[in-house]
C-alpha cells in the first residue's frame, strides 16, 4: 500500500455508518493503512478507553459529543477525520454534516451494509470486549438492526459488504477520495 498524504487545504470528514457486523471497522483499519494524517474516530473506538463506561443513553451521548470534539479539533488543526461507526439514526449524523459545512472541508458518507442474516451470522461469534460489563443481548442485536435500517441517513453511499471484500471497499472509498 502507498500512504496518501492529505495536505490541509484537501481536509475530510469521512463517514462510514453502518450496523452492527457490516465491516465499518475492518475498512476503517485498511483504510488507516493507506491514508496519512487521518484521524480515525468514533463511537466503539472511544468508549472502552473510558474506565467505567456503561452504555446508558447518557454513556452514549457522553461519548458521542466526544466525538464530535475530537473531529472538530484534528479539522480545524489540518487533519483529516474518519468516524466509523453506526450512527443509527440520520439525525446523530447531522452534527458531523454541520461540521463539514462550517468548517468547508469535503464530506464523503459511506453505508456499508449486508442482508440481516449475514449480519447476524457475523455477530454470533464476536466475543465481548473485556471493558464491557455485560455481552450484548440478541433482543438489542436486533434493536439497533431495526433501528438502523428503519432511520438511515438517505444521502450516503451504501455499499453492500456481502458483495464487495473490506479490499475492495476501501479502495471505492480510496477512489472517491482522489477523484
Amino acid at each position: 500500500y502507498t500512504l496518501v498524504h492529505m495536505d490541509k487545504q484537501n481536509r475530510f470528514l469521512l463517514l462510514i455508518d453502518g450496523p452492527m457486523g457490516s465491516g465499518k471497522s475492518t475498512v476503517a483499519d485498511l483504510l488507516k493503512t493507506k491514508l496519512n494524517r487521518v484521524l480515525f474516530t468514533g463511537l466503539d473506538r472511544l468508549k472502552w478507553s473510558i474506565s467505567g463506561f456503561d452504555r446508558s443513553s447518557e454513556g452514549n451521548k457522553l461519548v458521542a459529543h466526544l466525538v464530535e470534539s475530537l473531529a472538530r479539533t484534528a479539522l480545524v488543526d489540518g487533519i483529516s477525520v474518519c468516524v466509523e461507526q453506526g450512527f443509527m439514526k440520520a439525525e446523530y449524523m447531522l452534527p458531523f454534516l454541520e461540521l463539514a459545512k462550517e468548517l468547508r472541508v469535503r464530506l464523503l458518507v459511506y453505508q456499508i451494509e449486508a442482508p440481516r442474516d449475514v449480519l447476524i451470522e457475523r455477530i454470533k461469534p464476536r466475543k465481548t470486549p473485556a471493558e464491557a460489563k455485560t455481552p450484548v443481548t440478541m433482543e438489542k442485536i436486533e434493536k439497533n438492526l431495526d433501528n438502523y435500517f428503519n432511520n438511515k441517513y438517505p444521502k450516503a453511499k451504501v455499499i453492500d459488504s456481502e458483495k464487495y471484500s473490506p479490499e475492495e471497499i476501501a479502495q471505492i472509498i480510496m477512489n472517491d477520495l482522489s477523484s
